[in-house]
């Protein structure tokens, strides 16, 4: 299925690359109804890529936004309220933290992933515990 941009009020085609045809109608959708929920501009960071075969990137599945003049825990807050998202990282330590979402099909019973970057780019388990550590 691919993406009618001619439908997509809130975003540019060029704002995801120049691959922008191989993303997800449903990552679209998505991103489409958030950006309508918060009422903000949302940045798109990343979204294919041409060099991640496997990945959720690779796959059309994910971006990596960012939601103007949010705080990351809020941002992640609205995000994770949509129930859109299967998949949601938080990045404390880009220039302007953000987050990473993608619409990776989960297995029967699988819970979404939800994780946080560290400052040596390692991933590291979403918890009070981590959220206090890096400030979030």
């Amino acid at each position: 299925m691919s993406i009618d941009w001619t439908k997509i009020k809130n975003f540019k085609k060029s704002e995801f690359g120049e691959h922008a045809d191989k993303m997800s109608p449903q990552l679209i959708s998505a991103l489409e109804f958030l950006r309508d929920i918060v009422n903000r501009p949302i940045k798109i960071n990343s979204a294919y890529r041409i060099n991640d075969p496997g990945s959720t990137h690779g796959a059309g599945l994910a971006a990596d936004i960012v939601i103007s003049g949010l705080s990351l825990m809020d941002q992640f807050l609205i995000v994770e309220k949509t129930g859109l998202f299967t998949g949601i990282g938080l990045y404390p330590f880009w220039n302007q933290p953000g987050l990473h979402v993608d619409v990776r099909k989960l297995k029967r019973n699988e819970l979404g992933k939800r994780w946080i970057r560290d400052k040596k780019e390692e991933y590291v388990a979403l918890n009070s515990e981590n959220l206090r550590k890096f400030g979030v």
